[in-house]
């Protein structure tokens, strides 16, 4: 059985706080969604009816991203998604060992994203899930999410925004997530003009990858896995993206889950693992049997 550790390390003077379980096989690294400005209080404990299962075969690392959780921010405020991108980069380069297989939730999706063409040979794969990192509309979960109780950061709020990023109810109370988003809440604030600059950084980098998806496609195998009944990044979304990756990407796969909204690995978390498992272990074993071929084609005929 795998064990979970809570760690702690500090990255060019940010304390950033990362959950680490199992021992052997490839390295698989967590990434929670949502930014220090946003309503939804996340963490890496997002990940916690996952951690345990995946670690039963991979090395997993969940850190809190910059100026979440337990992870601390800036002395002037986390501004920008590039921001948030070069402390995971700093995170993967100094606490991961080896290649890695990113997995991404909303917000996390975009920082895989950019990390996979910014590290092509340290990413193996990318996945995404119930990720803003497809192309959306204005304002879908702000309709979703409007009439969010004041104020948000407490036990109550926070709960009721994970019930309408849920199918269903039933996950909200397991474990220590909702505890712990509830006693974060007053750890961060941004400001007004922050989180603008927060909204106008995504559409940045999502208009920079859906660019180089266009003219020079994904570096690496990907698969998107969203909940049918997302009503935060609804399954459209999700359609337009593959068809984005499939123009030049011929190792996209898309895996729908019915029943579960936008936090689909906590709703359907035996699902989600079993997605996981699968697909990073194909994409391990064709790796390998690349890397084998390619080295008994050098090798010089007697």
């Amino acid at each position: 059985m795998s064990v979970l550790k809570t760690c702690n390390v500090d990255l060019d003077g940010i304390a950033t706080r990362y959950l680490q379980t199992g021992t052997g096989g490839e390295t698989i690294v967590l990434l929670h969604g949502g930014t220090p400005d946003g309503l939804f209080r996340q963490s890496a404990m997002a990940w916690e009816q996952n951690l345990a299962a995946l670690g039963e075969s991979f090395r997993v690392f969940a850190p809190d991203l910059l100026g979440m959780g337990h992870t601390s921010g800036t002395p002037d405020g986390v501004r920008t998604v590039e921001q948030m991108t070069e402390h995971v980069r700093k995170f993967v380069e100094t606490v991961c060992p080896g290649s890695v297989h990113l997995v991404g939730h909303d917000e996390g999706g975009i920082i895989a994203l950019t990390l996979a063409f910014a590290l092509p040979t340290r990413v193996s794969s990318v996945t995404l899930v119930g990720s803003r990192a497809a192309p959306t509309g204005d304002g879908i979960s702000s309709l979703v999410l409007a009439g969010c109780p004041t104020p948000s950061a407490n036990r109550h709020g926070q709960a009721w925004l994970m019930e309408r990023m849920s199918f269903s109810e039933a996950h909200i109370g397991d474990g220590k997530f909702l505890e712990e988003a509830a006693c974060a809440g007053g750890l961060h604030a941004a400001s007004a003009d922050a989180a603008a600059a927060m909204r106008g950084s995504i559409s940045r980098a999502k208009s920079v990858c859906f660019a180089k998806f266009r003219q020079d496609g994904f570096p690496v195998p990907i698969q998107l896995i969203w909940g049918l009944q997302d009503q935060i990044v609804p399954i459209e979304h999700a359609f337009a993206l593959y068809g984005l990756l499939l123009e030049k990407q011929p190792s996209a796969h898309l895996r729908i889950i019915n029943r579960a909204g936008n936090l689909v690995f906590r709703e359907r978390a035996a699902e989600f693992n079993g997605l996981i498992r699968s697909f990073v272990g194909v994409e391990a074993s064709l790796s390998r049997r690349r890397v084998a071929r390619a080295g008994w084609q050098t090798v010089a005929p007697k």
